[in-house]
């Protein structure tokens, strides 16, 4: 401003309604040039200068030697360096420059419609201001944090973010789900504004967390918000010049192994300057079509153990672009180990070739093997398994049968199948079936038992020991589903009882909407009803020793339960079965894990077993947030508790895992290979 008084520039009355720069720096179509509104340089709240030092001594050539052009808040793009020439004129600047660089166009808009429809001469989509903007700095990329076993260790988050226009960074936020719940951190303001208000430096900002919060996590989710309310969006917005994207700073978390020990490795989306490495940087295009190659048109692909003539005899016909159909009939007959398809959104699936890697045990798919699994994989899968589906796609289902039709008769609530000495059998593996409620217990503040009728006094659930069954209820007119074991066994005729945790919403901020099922059970009133479907599980007792894991038979003198919050309820079921007989020489370990010690379910149960059989059952209590005095562990499961709490390895020893899988899967089984155990024994149920 002083300077363009001092040079007497005019009104904008008499035209002066622009100030054009222009740099001495060659470019293939122009010098660099670009202009701003005469009312924001002549402004003295924005501070706009004519910089020729930097920190006290004379800028460097880099950074605009002899001088350079600084309008804080705004784009880089308009700060001309090198500066040579500064003209004030009616209309804004025709350097080509100050068109075809710094704007953002619609979505909608590529380089050859921006071009053709003149959309890079519209003035409203130039940039000016910054927006709100944030990036984090530590964790760094590519940094391992080792995790040390203890609920206690800390780690401190750090980063910056800033605003345009002069506006003030208010708050910083870290999400660890995505952006459901936020995290709200410290602020550090290094600048003092302006006389008028402006801020024109970044900020700091830096919060220390729970490394635990950071263990079974997929990413950590950045966004700040200025004094206008301005945040940042989610996701990107596709533009030209892929310019002003601020949308959430994320940074991946990956669980991994350093110095022989358990730990955290983070990516950022990008590596500055161009390097290589961030997980944002695409995987090459040949990847993409060698898969799809090998896939065929639409990811189709044989059926699993058919010859070509075999397929083609079992198939009714091809549909829309050569896509093969399958009667109900014929996706019926597909119920087994050896052929195992099931259908969703009336698409075809083989799922032979992932029966043995399925999380939840290849029974968890036979269950719906030969059927219409879409309600019941919806209810119970992620949108990510979902996205799994087509790898396994082999055809859809034609429309000579309806699917009601066709499917495989299952028995009735009132012509159930009989086991054995004429006992009648609740469960059934094809059909769920309604049981009522009889019996509802408080147990505690979140802890309930829940009691439900069988079909009969005479009728046994049927549900072999270790195994588990899929409770499903409507919740707002969609079906979910989750896996559940009973306390009681089939020694109780006429009823099953279920001890469960109700996760109430607006208590654990991870949840904020707690838990969908087990608030639906919190709901039921006496007389409404559950349906159930089993039993599945790969891991069955058959008594004194005899165990059948994954479709084998086994022998084992030790067993090893590890389990964590709900996870106890299989354990349970199996330390009864041995403890209950005499005969049977088995010795049990357990080492259960929660967060406190109300979180303990089975509590009194368990110490009664223990006391009352202290050579067959040993019983140990690991807690994140122990109260005073307690006699158990403290902290994450670690090596020297596996070792003085579990079995030592041998042949006839296996440890069985059930609980959550960042438990599982970053303390259980790296250190239950620190005390010698091969990942062939051990296992989750």
């Amino acid at each position: 401003a002083d300077l363009l008084k001092f040079a007497g520039v005019r009104s904008k009355k008499n035209g002066a309604n622009n100030v054009c720069f222009v740099g001495a720096d060659p470019l293939p179509k122009d010098n660099y040039g670009t202009s701003m509104k005469i009312e924001r340089a002549m402004d003295p709240a924005y501070d706009v200068l004519i910089a020729w030092e930097q920190n006290g001594k004379r800028l460097l050539p880099d950074h605009g030697f002899p001088v350079r052009l600084i309008i804080p808040g705004y784009i880089g793009g308009r700060m001309v360096k090198w500066l040579k020439e500064i003209e004030v004129t009616e209309k804004e600047s025709t350097n080509y420059y100050h068109y075809f660089d710094n704007r953002v166009l619609p979505s909608h808009v590529d380089a050859e419609k921006a071009t053709a429809e003149g959309w890079w001469y519209k003035p409203e989509y130039i940039i000016n201001d910054l927006n709100i903007n944030s990036a984090m700095v530590y964790p760094q990329h590519d940094e391992i944090l080792k995790l040390n076993g203890k609920s206690d260790q800390k780690y401190t988050l750090k980063g910056y973010a800033y605003s345009g226009g002069g506006r003030k960074v208010i708050r910083s936020e870290i999400s660890y789900d995505g952006g459901k719940v936020w995290h709200l951190c410290k602020l550090t303001h290094p600048e003092t504004p302006n006389a008028y208000g402006k801020h024109w430096c970044w900020c700091f900002w830096e919060l220390e967390i729970n490394v635990l919060d950071l263990v079974g996590i997929e990413e950590i989710s950045l966004r700040s918000w200025d004094e206008g309310m301005n945040t940042q969006p989610k996701d990107i917005t596709w533009n030209v010049m892929g310019m002003m994207n601020n949308c959430h700073f994320r940074v991946k978390v990956h669980p991994t192994k350093h110095d022989g020990s358990l730990a955290l490795r983070f990516e950022h989306p990008t590596v500055a300057a161009n390097g290589p490495g961030g997980w944002m940087v695409p995987k090459k295009a040949t990847e993409a079509a060698e898969k799809k190659a090998e896939e065929g048109p639409r990811g189709a692909k044989a059926p699993a153990g058919l010859t070509t003539s075999a397929s083609s005899s079992s198939l009714k016909g091809l549909g829309k672009g050569g896509v093969a159909t399958f009667t109900m009939e014929e996706i019926a007959k597909h119920n087994h180990e050896k052929s195992a398809w099931f259908v969703h959104n009336n698409k075809v699936y083989d799922a032979t070739s992932y029966l043995e890697d399925h999380p939840g045990g290849a029974e968890s798919i036979l269950i719906t093997a030969g059927q219409d699994a879409t309600e019941e994989f919806d209810a119970i899968h992620s949108t990510k398994a979902r996205g799994m589906l087509e790898k396994y796609y082999i055809g859809d289902v034609g429309s000579a049968n309806s699917i009601s039709a066709s499917l495989t008769p299952s028995p009735s609530i009132n012509n159930l199948f009989e086991l054995g000495n004429q006992q009648l059998v609740a469960l059934d593996k094809t059909k769920r079936i309604p049981f009522k409620l009889v019996q509802k217990d408080i147990l505690s503040h979140d802890t309930r038992r829940f009691r439900f009728a069988l079909q009969s006094p005479e009728h046994i659930l049927g549900l072999p020991v270790g195994n588990h069954m899929l409770l499903a209820g409507r919740v707002n007119g969609k079906l979910v589903m989750r896996a559940y074991t009973p306390t009681s066994s089939d020694d109780d005729v006429g009823y099953f009882d279920l001890v469960i945790k109700v996760y109430f919403k607006g208590v654990h901020p991870k949840f904020p909407d707690g838990g969908i099922l087990s608030q639906h059970f919190e709901s039921l009133k006496i007389g409404d009803t559950m349906e159930v479907k089993g039993p599945i599980g790969h891991v069955t007792y058959k008594g004194r020793g005899d165990f059948i894991i994954h479709g084998k038979k086994e022998k084992l003198s030790e067993v090893g339960l590890i389990c964590g919050g709900t996870g106890i309820t299989p354990a349970y079921q199996i330390i009864k079965a041995i403890t209950k007989d005499k005969k049977d020489k088995t010795r049990v370990h357990l080492i259960y894990a929660n967060k406190t010690e109300d979180d303990i379910l089975l509590r009194e149960e368990l110490d009664a077993l223990a006391k009352k059989h202290p050579k067959t059952f040993k019983l140990h209590y690991t807690l994140d947030d122990p109260p005073q005095g307690w006699k158990y562990s403290k902290g994450f499961i670690n090596e020297e508790m596996i070792k003085q709490h579990m079995p030592a390895y041998s042949s006839k020893a296996k440890v069985m895992m059930c609980g959550p899988p960042p438990m599982i899967k970053y303390a259980c089984i790296p250190n239950l290979e620190k005390n010698g155990f091969p990942e062939t024994s051990y296992l989750t149920f």
